[in-house]
């Protein structure tokens, strides 16, 4: 049967794919995400959260979205450390505070 599979890890554009009958949304991922805990992704069908055991049908709409974006947290951090507008002296743009006339 065929389902609309989207993988929201940056691999490219959704793409229908056969799977047989009866398939899990746990085996379907299974074999879609080697080496990947499913309690890392946010898995819909048909954009509901589901369940591991629901089985999957002719049509429906399959995303594996992860639920943490690796590096974010880090370039976020080098981000915070590098911008200097918050601490003391610096200057505002903005509302021209803290510039010398």
């Amino acid at each position: 049967m065929r389902i609309l599979y989207i993988n929201n890890t940056g691999a490219g554009f959704a793409d229908h794919v056969e799977v047989e009958a009866n398939t899990t949304v746990e085996k379907f991922f299974t074999c879609r995400m080697p080496g990947c805990g499913p309690c890392d992704y946010l898995i819909r069908v048909n954009r509901q959260p589901v369940g591991r055991d629901q089985v999957l049908e002719e049509g429906d709409r399959v995303s594996i979205t992860p639920t943490k974006i690796e590096g974010a947290g880090a370039r976020r951090r080098a981000e915070l450390l590098t911008d200097h507008s918050h601490s003391p002296g610096a200057r505002t743009h903005r509302s021209g505070a803290g510039l010398a006339h």
